[in-house]
């Protein structure tokens, strides 16, 4: 509960910040921009050579890194043929697919994880962030991106955006470290859990700072918005919830992790992904600036679910 708490108290505080003016405008992008560059990857390289000492490159691994792909496919389908059937615009559609398609399983994911499930289930997390959504989001996502706006997602160009993303470079190095079997000295480790330690605060409080409610977007945008939202907060977890227990039997911890983490709200880099490529913005904004509190919510009620199936209550 603490750790829970901790979600809302800093979200809460960085929209008070900022409705209040103590933010100034660009402070959101620093914030994410501290997070990107030193937080993230400061926990990727503390956490994964020591997850993959732990459980290994194998099989075990596909069931959290293939779920954001999964989960971006599936949303390609609903999303198309509702827009089809309702008469969407391209950039509607692109915009919930780029949005409601990728979850927040790292800024949201990872606190949430360690309040419901405690710190070793961020392990997991960060392998589905990383060679899950970010990777899907950094391939797929802008070539779907592409699709729906028109503009031109080259190979070239996808590689250097995933090259220039710190957090997938913190990923290589750690691969490279579990390989090599390198021990990094305690020293260098104890700065690592300091930097990383800054990650949940800051990045909540960039979130929280990027919430926005206008009754007139809302209005205007509630269909789609509406779709949106319940398909990533209720019809997600269920579809992987049913392909886990239901038709692969795996009732394992990562499983019930790759489940929580598909119920998470949607993706903020993905909204700025679909604003880039002049997608539906308002629309991509919204469904992260509401999806985010109710998430908070309806995670939790997942988790009590989840806790059942899988035979932990």
């Amino acid at each position: 509960m603490p750790n829970l708490a901790t979600v809302f108290i800093c979200m809460l505080a960085g929209y008070l910040l900022r409705v209040s003016n103590k933010l100034p405008g660009q402070s959101a992008k620093v914030l994410n921009t501290f997070v990107i560059y030193v937080a993230f990857p400061a926990l990727v390289i503390h956490h994964v050579p020591a997850t993959l000492e732990q459980s290994g490159i194998t099989m075990k691994l596909l069931v959290p890194v293939s779920m954001p792909w999964l989960l971006v496919f599936v949303a390609f389908l609903v999303f198309s043929l509702l827009g089809r059937a309702l008469k969407w615009r391209p950039e509607t559609v692109g915009a919930l697919v780029l949005t409601a398609g990728f979850a927040n399983t790292s800024f949201v994911g990872f606190p949430i994880l360690e309040a419901l499930l405690g710190p070793d289930a961020i392990k997991t997390g960060i392998i589905i962030s990383q060679a899950g959504s970010f990777l899907a989001l950094s391939t797929a996502g802008l070539i779907l991106a592409s699709f729906y706006s028109k503009h031109d997602a080259s190979l070239s160009g996808i590689a250097k955006r995933l090259f220039q993303f710190p957090p997938f470079l913190a990923m290589l190095l750690s691969v490279v470290i579990y390989l090599l079997g390198i021990d990094l000295p305690d020293s260098v480790d104890a700065v690592l859990i300091k930097l990383a330690a800054a990650l949940v605060p800051v990045a909540l409080v960039a979130v929280g700072s990027q919430i926005r409610f206008d009754s007139k977007l809302i209005k205007f945008h509630k269909a789609p918005l509406l779709i949106g939202l319940s398909y990533k907060l209720i019809l997600a977890p269920i579809i992987f919830g049913l392909l886990y227990v239901w038709i692969l039997h795996d009732y394992s911890s990562i499983a019930e992790i790759s489940v929580l983490e598909s119920a998470m709200a949607p993706m903020i880099t993905g909204a700025i992904v679909a604003a880039q490529f002049e997608l539906d913005e308002e629309l991509a904004y919204l469904l992260v600036g509401i999806g985010i509190p109710l998430s908070l919510l309806t995670v939790p009620g997942w988790f009590l679910v989840a806790q059942t199936i899988f035979g932990k209550t």
